[in-house]
């Protein structure tokens, strides 16, 4: 059987909106490649849809959450060879949480499913987004409502509720790893939902043997059909959801098919999804994530062959009817080639803006990408190519259009530094190579080898960003308060902020225009300009040169020290060793200097753990092998610490 597997959500509820309704309840507050003999043995599935809630008022009910699931499970059936003794229907009243667990649990069984089968579970209904709490740093969990659920709309969000009630994303993210099948995809049609699955680029499709090197490799693939503040939508005039909609347009035609092989892969389907759900709802930008280097496949089970034509009547000898085809077919050619040669045309202006990206003051990038948008506006019948890179122009220019203004820094005459947007004092660090890492032993043996790197030219923040910096970026963008805020011991103006998560950093420096250093960046500039020394002044640490472990000679202070208490380093830097750990950007990875670029390394593309970097030490922190210029750390980014600080590039 040739198949794939999905998990498909569909979450939301209809508010008249001229054509459209929105789903989702708010809280206030062409290559020809070579085929294997068997993608897939057997196929399972369930299908779930739910219009009518009887604990939820009248405005939350839904009207086409179950014609989506019946048009979803007759496709898989007729096109794609589901038997219909494994598909699993629940609707409305069939539909609770005890029920749709069980059938989850039923797929989990590797006695019924086994490695080369395939499963696909399609909900259809309502989905609710829950805050977590801000410590730990915040951020959203996605849960289905099943038919009973109990849920008060009329107060503020409470996730014991929502757990005993619903099924939260991480239950199903659960499941779906427990499921034996070795191609799982997750479909979510919903405002938003919690993504379960990381971002991961899978094989390359022209590599030899695409076909059946994926189809032996496990995979966990989800497409959803908006990002968190996007808006799905329901469409009476199609009796449907419009991200369903499209999906089943796009499979039961084959048109989301991108290189004509035959074969609709989850990367194919999420690309075409993304380029065509926004031209009929702006506010709808579909998102897709991958785990593992698989592809799950939709192949038909049978193609019928084209029927030959009738041939003309009588017996006297005619070719017009060919001469006409072939003038259909050459205007077809001809067509083609035009959209050909526009699609190139397009590929190099959309290059040109991105190039431009990297100099261009905000205003300026969100006029060159709208100026993208209207020219490139026609899809292309021929390719899938121009709805990507429409999606993501849409993307960019939601992006730079929600950028704070931006203002030149301001060159102080006669000295290598600049004053950034924030105020803050920066020092230039020259272009060129230097040595990065350490021989010397550690925990986690990670600082070797030691290496050349080059960097271009950049700006860094000469201090810790201060209570007093952050300050202003509170008061500017009311966004919310660091962990210690208002505790006395670390909030004194001339204090570095702590109790700072990793996107709380990174968040400031978008606001003022800047970066967080890389972990290249971050090494060179501590080393101050000396070469194979452990501390940014030499090679003995002492309580005069920084602020660590209790307090001594001119380190006094049992918690934060005022930024610039110290001797600066070679580039006129304070604190680079001791006060505060230092967010960097990079993803962590133990062994990433053995393979790392000698150009600009920027870290691995994500962590086998989800951790990013820090250097520096800390106050608190009572090993001084910690202080040292190649000493490594790293955290989950969303953790606090009273220990926890940044600096910004740019």
């Amino acid at each position: 059987m040739k198949h794939i597997a999905i998990f498909v959500l569909i979450l939301g509820f209809i508010v008249t909106d001229d054509l459209y309704a929105q789903r989702g309840m708010r809280i206030v507050g062409k290559a020809s490649l070579e085929m294997p003999d068997t993608i897939y043995r057997t196929g399972w599935a369930v299908v779930v849809g739910v219009n009518k809630y009887p604990d939820l008022p009248a405005q939350f009910q839904l009207n086409y959450a179950v014609s989506d699931a019946d048009a979803v499970a007759e496709l898989i059936k007729k096109k794609f060879g589901f038997e219909e003794s494994n598909v699993t229907i629940l609707k409305d009243a069939q539909a609770t949480k005890q029920g749709i667990m069980n059938a989850l649990n039923y797929l989990t069984d590797p006695k019924r499913v086994k490695k080369d089968n395939c499963v696909l579970i399609y909900f259809s209904g309502h989905g609710q987004t829950v805050p977590l709490p801000e410590f730990g740093g915040g951020g959203n969990m996605g849960y289905l409502v099943p038919y009973d659920a109990q849920i008060d709309l009329s107060e503020e969000p409470n996730m014991s509720q929502y757990d005993q009630y619903c099924i939260g994303m991480d239950e199903l993210n659960k499941k779906g790893l427990q499921i034996p099948a070795k191609h799982v995809i997750f479909i979510v049609d919903a405002c938003y939902s919690g993504l379960i699955l990381e971002a991961q680029r899978g094989l390359d499709p022209q590599t030899s043997d695409f076909v059946k090197k994926v189809a032996s490799v496990s995979v966990r693939q989800i497409i959803t059909a908006g990002g968190k503040e996007d808006q799905a939508s329901e469409n009476p005039t199609i009796g449907h959801g419009l991200f369903t909609y499209k999906l089943l347009q796009g499979l039961e035609s084959g048109i989301a098919d991108d290189n004509s092989d035959g074969v609709i892969t989850g990367s194919e389907l999420g690309n075409y999804l993304r380029g065509v759900v926004p031209k009929e709802n702006a506010r709808q930008i579909p998102q897709f994530r991958m785990k593992g280097e698989g592809e799950f496949m939709f192949l038909a089970q049978e193609t019928k062959p084209e029927p030959i034509p009738t041939s003309p009547s009588g017996s006297k000898f005619s070719i017009g009817d060919l001469k006409s085809e072939a003038d259909r077919l050459s205007a077809i050619e001809k067509v083609k080639k035009e959209w050909a040669s526009k699609l190139d045309e397009m590929k190099s202006a959309y290059n040109e803006v991105k190039d431009f990206e990297k100099n261009g003051t905000a205003s300026l990038k969100v006029t060159a990408w709208q100026r993208f948008i209207d020219t490139y506006k026609e899809d292309n019948p021929y390719s899938q190519e121009d709805n990507a890179m429409r999606a993501e122009a849409i993307k960019q220019l939601d992006y730079w259009k929600n950028q704070p203004s931006e203002t030149e820094p301001t060159v102080v005459t006669g000295t290598p530094t600049i004053i950034g947007k924030d105020g803050a004092e920066m020092a230039l660090i020259p272009a060129g190579e230097f040595l990065m890492g350490s021989n010397d032993a550690n925990i986690n043996n990670d600082e070797k080898p030691i290496h050349t790197v080059y960097l271009d030219a950049f700006y860094i923040d000469k201090y810790e960003v201060t209570n007093a910096q952050y300050k202003k970026f509170m008061d500017a963008t009311g966004y919310k308060a660091p962990y210690y805020w208002n505790d006395s011991n670390y909030n004194d103006p001339k204090q570095p902020v702590v109790g700072v998560t990793w996107n709380d950093a990174k968040a400031y420096a978008d606001w003022a225009g800047k970066r967080l250093p890389t972990e290249a960046e971050w090494e060179k500039s501590a080393r101050g300009g000396l070469v194979g020394k452990k501390y940014p002044w030499g090679d003995e640490l002492t309580h005069d040169n920084a602020n660590y472990d209790g307090t001594g000679g001119k380190d006094i202070w049992n918690g934060p020290a005022p930024v610039g208490s110290f001797e600066p380093n070679g580039y006129g830097l304070y604190d680079m060793a001791g006060n505060v750990w230092e967010w960097c950007a990079d993803w962590y990875g133990s062994n990433y200097y053995a393979n790392s670029p000698k150009s600009s390394p920027k870290g691995p593309s994500s962590g086998l753990l989800p951790m990013r970097v820090l250097r520096g030490g800390s106050w608190i922190h009572p090993i001084a092998n910690a202080l040292r210029v190649a000493a490594r750390f790293s955290n989950p980014p969303m953790i606090v610490f009273n220990s926890f600080g940044f600096r910004c590039v740019q």
